[in-house]
Formats: C-alpha cells, structure tokens, sequence
C-alpha cells in the first residue's frame, strides 16, 4: 500500500478486440508513477473519484468524453450519472456500570 498517492488514470489497452485493464498511472511525492496488474485492477476510490477516474481512463459517456478530449474506450452513459454521496457522522459513547447519573441544573442567580 502507498499512501499520498493520486491516481490519474487506469491503463487500459485492446488485446484481441476487447478492452483490458494492465494497471494505473500515479503521482507520488509529485513524481508519476505506472503500476501494472498481474492479475486485476480494483477501483474504489468512492462515489465521486470512481466514475472520475473511468472517465479519465476513456470509459463513459461518449458525448462528454469526446468534449473533454478523451477516447472513447468503453461507451457507457451511466459512468457518473445519478451520483449520491451518502455523508454520516455518528458518535460512539463507552458509559461504564459504575457511571450513575448526575442531574445539573442551571441557577442563574
């Protein structure tokens, strides 16, 4: 694992007419970098930076890839479409059993 390291793009090439993912392309400590697989590239880089980067690898919306100047690897209109980023905060609270409760009240006076 590397940590700091931003991802720009997913390497894929065509090998016997379809489309095959070899690695990615990273900048770390402002070097770039290539990764390539042996066996499977995994994105997960959330809801926003995923269909992000498959854009950037060629993969979505031909309308909007060719506008930006990316080929057109894999054409598919859902790629960033519908996009909602499920934020939640939650609080975890450890009250241990000798805990007993304490009223406090405010006397202004």
């Amino acid at each position: 694992m590397l940590t700091e390291a931003f991802v720009q793009e997913i390497l894929i090439e065509k090998e016997a007419g379809e489309w095959i993912t070899k690695g990615a392309r990273f900048i770390h400590g402002g070097v770039e970098f290539t990764a390539s697989a042996m066996k499977e590239v995994i994105l997960s880089a959330g809801s926003v930076q995923s269909p992000q980067l498959l854009e950037l690898s060629g993969i979505g919306n031909p309308e909007i890839l060719e506008a930006a100047g990316i080929e057109v690897k894999v054409a598919n209109k859902n790629v960033g479409e519908n996009l909602q980023d499920h934020i939640s905060t939650s609080f975890l609270y450890l009250i241990f059993q000798s805990f007993s409760y304490v009223s406090i009240i405010h006397n202004p006076d």
